[in-house]
């Protein structure tokens, strides 16, 4: 059992409790349903860890993943600006887009390689969300004490997640042909899965001889540290590197911790509606 327990596993578990203790009750549909969210994300997690120690395809589970981190975030976000007559028209465009492109993705190599395309996509549009609420925060004119505003604390998680992710995804120069996520998850992640959904290299305590004769094992490039059937099997073999993995692990610390105050505010602090 021990060794689910990952930076992403820890988190998600973690927020999912809070998310039962407080929002369970919740009179708002879009929050009622986080800890369903939220518990099909640890379920994508836990799937994807078993499948990557089983030496199978894991990347599949986290293309699931992703269609409830579309839903489920763009469900949140449309919530929240239902006040403004125009912002239902922007979720729509951009429930369009990441579905023409999950279309594209599977048609270019199948269900079992993540698709990365539409996840990086996806991040851009949530960063775009974010931003276009706390722009429509600022020409609001009801006062809002945002130390306890439980909206303002998702997107802050939303934001940090996404716009860290995007930005390290930039960085790294990648393209639809990298393995994917492991939340993420993203987160998938996130997914993973929703956080890294690049799982580290496959480690066995099979001895070098038998691995070596394994067929769900390829030689690997010593230059980019991928596995040459990656693309073909659907099954993570990427080595990363300490700093990314660090990063990766502070944008779920990051995430989580402001979903899990939010819904902390939600169901005790918050006084507001907005």
């Amino acid at each position: 059992m021990l060794n689910y327990l990952t930076f992403s596993t820890v988190f998600e578990l973690q927020c999912f409790i809070v998310s039962i203790i407080c929002l369970s009750k919740s009179n708002e549909r879009a929050w009622k349903i986080l800890p369903v969210y939220l518990l099909i994300t640890c379920i994508a997690e836990v799937i994807g860890i078993y499948l990557k120690r089983e030496h199978q395809a894991n990347q599949w589970p986290y293309n699931i993943l992703l269609i409830c981190h579309v839903l489920f975030t763009s469900y949140l976000f449309l919530s929240l600006f239902r006040k403004h007559n125009k912002s239902k028209l922007i979720i729509i465009s951009g429930l369009v887009i990441l579905t023409l492109l999950y279309l594209y993705d599977i048609s270019q190599h199948g269900f079992l390689r993540f698709n990365l395309l539409t996840y990086n996509t996806m991040s851009v549009i949530f960063t775009i969300y974010s931003l276009y609420y706390f722009y429509l925060l600022l020409k609001d004119d009801q006062y809002i004490h945002l130390k306890y505003s439980a909206n303002f604390w998702w997107v802050a998680g939303v934001l940090f997640f996404y716009f860290g992710n995007t930005a390290v995804n930039l960085s790294r120069g990648n393209s639809t042909d990298n393995p994917a996520k492991a939340k993420t998850s993203i987160i998938a992640a996130r997914n993973a899965s929703y956080g890294d959904k690049r799982a580290d290299t496959v480690k066995s305590k099979a001895p070098v001889a038998a691995l070596k004769n394994d067929s769900n094992f390829s030689k690997t490039n010593p230059d980019t540290g991928k596995s040459k059937e990656a693309g073909k099997t659907g099954i993570v073999k990427t080595r990363r590197s300490l700093p990314y993995h660090i990063i990766y692990a502070i944008l779920n610390l990051l995430l989580y911790s402001c979903w899990s105050y939010s819904f902390i505010c939600k169901k005790w602090l918050q006084t507001s509606p907005i």
